[in-house]
């Protein structure tokens, strides 16, 4: 064996041992994180959060996939929930029965062609409707706990994880999961999801879709809201540009504590306007 023959074959067997170094290293890390669930993260049942699972230490070709979602009774027991596929970005709406008990948004655009659910990050958005397993509470929108559990897969390695979601009441007027201006998908999509939790709907009178499109529907729940924060009841938005539906003042009411809702009221007799 040459000289050169020599020095090839030792960096090979240096190549091998550092691949075995960095081989065993990863798995260490993911049997770790088998072991550990992810600290609970708080929402509020009004918003759309954000929800991130990588890790500061998982390797850039780390894969990961919702295996389960569940909502958890006060003792932790679960309910899975039916995850359906929605859009074709991965995205998932939750159901139980015909129950719509939350979405999982696999872009935090909402923008089709950039999903990022591969990379442990999604939006999350809870449940409005009564008759979702494990609610804890009678007010508007579900409040309790969500659990989702997850896979990550690096090379021919794969461990498993969970983090719990836990919903109170609200929604949030400070921060940066408060309204702004729609100038986004994502903003007009925290719109509908604010109204949907108001109780404010278009003229099929179910909840908006949100889908962060100011449709008929939306533009219908957007009119009804700003009548009911007008200072006479009455406004007529037909005429007014879509890029000015929500404007300024109708952002900090939806911002605000004292945010009007649309409560239907059965049972009225001899009602006259």
């Amino acid at each position: 064996m040459t000289m050169r023959q020599r020095k090839q074959r030792l960096r090979w067997i240096k190549k091998r041992q550092l691949a075995r170094v960095g081989r065993r290293m990863l798995i260490e890390h993911l049997e770790d994180r088998q072991l550990l669930a992810l600290s609970p993260v708080a929402i509020n049942t009004g918003d759309i959060a954000p929800i991130a699972l990588q890790q500061s230490t998982d390797s850039a070709q780390a894969e990961y996939r919702i295996t389960h979602v569940s909502t958890l009774d006060a003792a932790n027991n679960k309910t899975e929930l039916e995850r359906v596929p929605f859009g074709n970005d991965g995205s998932l709406q939750l159901k139980v029965g015909s129950v719509v008990a939350g979405y999982l948004f696999a872009s935090t655009g909402l923008d089709e062609n950039n999903s990022l659910l591969a990379k442990g990050q999604f939006l999350l958005l809870p449940g409005i409707l009564p008759g979702i397993p494990n609610d804890l509470s009678s007010a508007t929108g579900f409040q309790g706990k969500y659990e989702i559990e997850f896979s990550v897969t690096s090379g021919a390695t794969t461990a498993t994880g969970s983090v719990v979601i836990n919903v109170g009441a609200g929604f949030s007027v400070t921060g940066d999961l408060k309204i702004e201006n729609a100038s986004a998908r994502l903003d007009i999509a925290r719109i509908q999801q604010r109204l949907n939790f108001l109780g404010f709907t278009g003229p099929n009178l179910q909840p908006l879709p949100v889908d962060g499109i100011a449709g008929s529907e939306t533009v219908g729940a957007a009119k009804l809201f700003k009548a009911a924060v007008h200072a006479t009841g009455e406004v007529d938005i037909t005429e007014v540009p879509s890029e000015k539906l929500f404007d300024a003042r109708m952002v900090r009411w939806l911002n605000s504590t004292n945010a009007p809702s649309w409560v239907k009221v059965d049972g009225l007799v001899n009602f006259n306007k």
